[in-house]
């Protein structure tokens, strides 16, 4: 007895995705090499808030889920990566690029916590507040770049626009008076070294800017960096000869991934 069709599908479709993610590890095992350390750079983060206090005596440990959470997030983005699903990731790792500036807004003014938390009872004002260019501090360092981050991902991957609609769409005619409508599920292989090399850059750019704002709240401390120079001399003949191959990924890596202005090798 065969098995329905949509059930083959739905099977056919699995299989793709676990395909990928071997092609993915055979390929780039760069990216992955790369992700773990920049994974392991969230709990060297909570590490930091564990132990120290502020100069009002005060620890952050209402900030330690906020960076669990964009672990979390970023962990999941990543996996969508690997399945050559760009379009999911960046979905994915919205709410870790969100908790990065709220923790700015609550350095900036505890009060803007107490707005966060009374989101139900008083949406005008969290609206105002976290809404925008509202959500840049002056606590956290390229808060306004990552706020415009932000909203590229919101009108590129959130909403089903004109773009959205478009992006993976081909049509293709199919003799005289027929036409062949095909969605893509996956990235070709230069969209997705795009995306990752983006993506990766990010999360650090992210990670020094919230270690950043911990040295300005706590003082001095032991942990100095989390690699954003070394990624980037690191990667950046691969992102050169990417940008040789398809100069049109510039914008993903400078306006989604936040990369330097590099030239094609």
């Amino acid at each position: 007895m065969s098995q329905p069709s949509e059930l083959n599908a739905i099977l056919e479709y699995r299989g793709a995705l676990e395909h990928n993610r071997e092609v993915f590890l055979l390929n780039h095992a760069w990216g992955i090499r790369a992700f773990s350390i920049t994974d392991s750079g969230f709990s060297r983060l909570v590490e930091v808030l564990g132990h120290r206090r502020g100069p009002e005596g005060k620890s952050r440990v209402s900030f330690i889920p906020f960076l669990l959470l964009m672990q979390r997030q970023a962990r999941g983005s990543f996996e969508r990566l690997s399945s050559l699903q760009s379009y999911d990731a960046w979905v994915l790792l919205r709410p870790c690029l969100e908790s990065a500036l709220i923790l700015g807004k609550w350095t900036d003014d505890v009060a803007f916590a107490k707005i966060w938390e009374n989101r139900k009872t008083n949406l005008d004002a969290f609206k105002r507040e976290y809404s925008g260019r509202k959500l840049r501090s002056k606590s956290l360092p390229r808060s306004d770049e990552l706020q415009h981050v932000l909203s590229r991902i919101n009108d590129d991957f959130m909403h089903a626009n004109s773009a959205y609609y478009t992006r993976h769409t081909a049509v293709t005619p199919v003799g005289e008076n027929d036409v062949e409508i095909l969605v893509h599920y996956f990235d070709t292989e230069v969209d997705n070294e795009a995306h990752t090399l983006a993506l990766l850059h990010l999360l650090v750019v992210v990670q020094e800017s919230v270690l950043a704002l911990l040295a300005s709240t706590f003082g001095d401390l032991p942990l100095k960096t989390l690699g954003l120079s070394s990624f980037e001399k690191a990667h950046e003949q691969r992102v050169r000869a990417l940008l040789k191959r398809s100069p049109q990924h510039d914008a993903v890596l400078k306006e989604l991934g936040l990369w330097p202005k590099l030239s094609a090798a």
